[in-house]
């Protein structure tokens, strides 16, 4: 049961990546926005995949960095450590209102 839930944390953030897009893409693309810094369609592709590529890569890298740091340091210490990054990262995304204003939370 606990390993399974390192699969599911890495799931569930691999899905959140494709919700994401979508509102990024009603707030930014210049089809659905009358921001005055929108972004055309092939810069809204660029940013897509950018967005997907980079959550790959943290999924990836995380799991190379962590699974080597439990095997030296024991899979209940990291795991308690990973738990807690994403608890904290996801309180710190839900302070984040509007790009380049800072943290202000809900």
């Amino acid at each position: 049961a606990v390993a399974s839930s390192g699969f599911l944390a890495d799931g569930y953030d691999l899905y959140v990546v494709g919700g994401v897009e979508h509102i990024l893409d009603s707030l930014f693309s210049c089809e659905h926005s009358s921001r005055s810094d929108c972004l055309d369609d092939a810069e809204m592709r660029g940013f897509k995949s950018t967005s997907s590529s980079a959550a790959l890569f943290g999924a990836v890298l995380g799991q190379l960095l962590f699974g080597t740091l439990a095997d030296r340091l024991g899979r209940r210490v990291i795991f308690i450590a990973t738990g807690t990054l994403i608890v904290c990262g996801s309180i710190l995304s839900a302070c984040v209102q509007e790009f380049g204003l800072g943290p202000q939370c809900l």
